[in-house]
């Protein structure tokens, strides 16, 4: 696969403190109580959470030259170029309005699949008979150049 474009994201220092913050209730709980059903479930929980930390700590955007894979590691969207109908930059996407971090799901016009990792800069693709799919990411612009160079015909004078 060649690729065209490729951007990643990190989760911000926020979500470190987090984990971190419950993966020490976690761990500390269960001898504070001296259970070992109550450290047996905390461990397990404590382990789910970093495994998920690490699944949704980095957000990828690739472009190749016929298809755009954006999501985390195991989960993530794939779209055919020839299957889009636009692209389209979002200057400013709040996290709120999406009700927050991570996988995101949202009815109605402005609705979609969401890949959420911050306020910011975004994309919202729309592809023949799916949803919208709309995520997070540094440069908006070079993702439409790159679709538009990978023979997204719909993007077409779009490219750089």
């Amino acid at each position: 696969m060649h690729v065209l474009h490729l951007q990643h994201q990190r989760l911000a220092l926020f979500g470190e403190i987090l984990l971190l913050l419950g993966l020490a209730f976690c761990l500390l709980l269960p001898i504070l109580i001296d259970d070992l059903i109550a450290m047996i479930v905390c461990w397990s929980v404590a382990v789910l959470t970093f495994l998920s930390y690490l699944n949704f700590d980095r957000l990828s955007i690739i472009v190749s030259r016929d298809e755009i894979r954006a999501g985390f590691p195991v989960f993530n969207s794939r779209i055919a170029l020839k299957d889009i109908r636009a692209a389209e930059p979002i200057d400013h996407l709040s996290f709120w309005r999406w009700g927050g971090l991570g996988i995101r799901f949202r009815f109605g016009a402005s609705g979609g699949l969401g890949y959420i990792m911050r306020s910011g800069p975004a994309i919202r693709i729309r592809a023949e008979g799916r949803r919208d799919l709309v995520f997070t990411c540094q440069d908006p612009g070079a993702i439409i150049a790159a679709l538009a160079d990978g023979g997204c015909r719909a993007l077409k004078g779009q490219g750089s």
